[in-house]
């Protein structure tokens, strides 16, 4: 039996399962090179600038908006690829006088790099917003 021919490798002597190429191939993997570079210095610098002027660490910036401390230090370094829902709710708790226009210049700066929402992820975003605000004591989060 050939382990090549059912989707295994050997790689040091461990026998390695390889993921089914459609399973992987939606996901472009995460930003890197020019790329990562153009999200780290444009998206990134203006959401820690926005995040530092509002006087908010990560960890705050994340139980406001429903996302987590990972994302919000993920995005400033320019290793993920925004969704427009996380933009939102990024830009109303940073500047919620003028989020609208906070959102259309962060996602002008996330470029091509926008990931579409999808029904899952909105799901997701939502339940995450009610646990926020349940532990913000009830106040609306965003």
């Amino acid at each position: 039996m050939n382990p090549e021919s059912e989707g295994r490798t050997f790689v040091g002597g461990l026998v390695c399962v390889l993921a089914p190429a459609e399973r992987s191939a939606g996901w472009p993997g995460p930003p890197v090179g020019e790329e990562a570079q153009r999200l780290r210095s444009g998206l990134g610098a203006e959401l820690r600038q926005l995040r530092e002027a509002a006087g908010l660490s990560t960890r705050l910036l994340a139980a406001r908006t429903g996302v987590s401390r990972r994302m919000v230090r993920d995005l400033e370094g320019g290793a993920r690829r925004p969704r427009v829902e996380t933009l939102r709710r990024l830009a109303g708790a940073l500047a919620p006088n003028s989020a609208e226009r906070v959102f259309g210049k962060l996602v002008d700066l996330a470029g091509e790099s926008v990931r579409p929402d999808t029904a899952r992820s909105l799901r997701q975003r939502r339940r995450a917003a009610r646990r926020a605000q349940r532990l913000a004591g009830g106040r609306r989060a965003v």
